[in-house]
């Protein structure tokens, strides 16, 4: 990894709690994860967190990019949709 050529470490099912617990224990490298673990009890987003989820996306910075790049730029930026 100290090559360059890693720009993420990808996992799978990990729930928020984990992930944040992997990156924390990482310095140079970031987490990516393109799957969630599903809990159908879980606490759905609120009105207002889905509108600014929308409304970032629809932005002149996202609106025409695929959602792979969206979803990296999103990553290197250190944030979580």
């Amino acid at each position: 990894m100290g090559l360059g050529k890693v720009r993420f470490i990808g996992v799978s099912n990990f729930v928020v709690s984990d992930l944040e617990k992997a990156q924390a224990s990482l310095s140079k490298y970031k987490i990516a994860s393109n799957q969630v673990r599903y809990n159908p009890t879980a606490q759905v987003l609120t009105g207002a967190a889905r509108h600014a989820m929308l409304a970032e996306l629809h932005s002149p910075r996202f609106v025409d990019l695929p959602p792979a790049e969206v979803y990296a730029t999103l990553l290197d930026d250190g944030r979580y949709l």
